[in-house]
């Protein structure tokens, strides 16, 4: 991996406040990171083409746009009331300059590929290969595709792990290598690509027969199907599915950024062609928009509703609103989580995820809530602030059957630090009478 030389993770900025860095945030936070520079037309201060500052001490402060400035303050949440705007703007540049070190070490970051050898399940129809399962003789381990190695736990959570990751906010290690065990057999997850038109549309998917309502988990903003596992992998008895929408993880990438609707089609048409509904719906942040579009258009496809952290909250419902409030959720993010995120990042692409946002903040959830006939939960982290208590609670009562749940000590993502207890909650909600 390339070296780049950086300050710690929430190291102390410029101004000496104590200003939080570039963390972990999935949905429409985790897309911000790679595109924030960008985004708002910051150069790091004192950054040569292609480098990155040692430090961020110190930056030029008359190298900062004024318009980046106003638009896009990244301040500490307990910042001292008499905080000068000199000091604001040498806030706002230390962070960006760790921004612009965490985009550099993205390419860095190798994707997993899907492996190569005939028989593989992840393997396209059409491609040339055979679909008849090959030997174990045929699939030596020097020849599986690089990455973390498959799980080999079945589908039981042991006692132990689930005692290990028992504290909301903490992402352990069973659950990164659950989530970053595609396109391997798994857990009993395994990979399943499907088309769609002249696309293909991958699902990470564990069917387990019994007759339960199956749940069709949808990602948010440019990260993909990985950080819902370790909510998935512990809903041991029903069917879960979790597609990667397209343009994301190892689904199709089409030249243009697909918006709210286009997705909420894509994802129906899997529905429909693979048989799967009617059933519960999970959407967690950008997901929670494609969520609530598909219970509007096809309502024959959902019984039930999973909103988790859902954007966008009209009182932020531009991209600075959803930066700002990026930035104030990041220091309650767990920092495991980046490896993961990093992936997702790479895979979508900075230019696809700023282009998603963008369809992001023009969908209007608020409008489409009165229409939903089915039951709603809406479940948020303790600390998100990218979906805050009043977003959720007016959300909850323009919705004819809305509740809310909070889950303590988790932030905005809230199905991957918290993954047993936005289970619990899950499984609470679903087996509760309707009305």
């Amino acid at each position: 991996m390339t070296a780049v030389a950086t300050r710690p993770v929430g190291a102390v900025g410029g101004n000496g406040d104590g200003l939080p860095g570039v963390g972990p945030v999935g949905g429409v936070g985790g897309g911000v990171l790679a595109v924030v520079a960008g985004a708002v037309g910051v150069a790091v201060p004192g950054a040569a083409p292609g480098t990155v500052p040692p430090s961020a001490a110190g930056p030029a402060i008359s190298a900062v746009p004024k318009r980046a400035v106003v638009s896009t303050v990244a301040a500490s949440t307990r910042r001292a009331p008499r905080e000068t705007v000199r000091e604001r703007r040498a806030g706002m540049a230390s962070t960006l300059t760790q921004t612009s070190t965490y985009v550099k070490v993205l390419p860095a970051i190798r994707p997993i590929r899907p492996p190569a050898y005939p028989g593989s399940r992840f393997i396209r129809p059409g491609s040339g290969h055979t679909t008849t399962p090959a030997p174990a003789a045929n699939r030596p381990r020097d020849r599986e595709p690089p990455g973390p190695r498959p799980i080999d736990d079945g589908d039981a959570v042991t006692e132990l792990e689930t005692h290990a990751d028992a504290a909301p906010g903490r992402f352990g290690p069973a659950d990164r290598r659950a989530a970053l065990s595609a396109p391997a057999d798994a857990g009993g997850f395994v990979s399943r690509h499907t088309r769609i038109g002249d696309r293909w549309l991958h699902v990470r998917q564990r069917e387990t027969g019994r007759p339960a309502t199956p749940l069709v988990m949808l990602h948010g903003l440019a990260v993909s199907h990985r950080y819902l596992m370790p909510t998935a992998r512990r809903l041991a008895g029903r069917p879960v599915y979790l597609p990667d929408l397209l343009g994301f993880g190892f689904s199709d990438k089409p030249p243009a950024a697909l918006d709210v609707g286009e997705h909420a089609r894509t994802v129906a048409a899997w529905m429909d062609q693979r048989d799967i509904g009617p059933a519960a719906v999970l959407g967690h942040s950008f997901g929670a928009q494609v969520a609530a579009e598909l219970a509007v258009t096809r309502p024959d496809l959902v019984t039930a509703l999973i909103l988790g952290g859902p954007t966008t909250d009209p009182a932020a419902g531009t991209m600075h609103g959803q930066l700002w409030r990026l930035m104030r959720s990041l220091p309650h993010e767990d920092w495991s989580q980046t490896p993961i995120l990093a992936r997702d990042i790479r895979d979508a692409g900075p230019g696809r995820v700023l282009r998603t946002l963008r369809h992001a903040v023009r969908d209007h959830i608020e409008v489409k809530l009165p229409a939903l006939r089915v039951p709603v939960l809406f479940v948020r982290g303790e600390f998100d602030r990218i979906a805050p208590p009043r977003w959720l609670t007016r959300a909850a009562g323009m919705t004819p059957l809305g509740r809310t749940s909070e889950i303590g000590g988790a932030a905005h993502n809230v199905a991957t630090t918290a993954g047993p207890q936005t289970a619990a909650a899950i499984e609470a909600f679903l087996a509760a009478p309707a009305g």
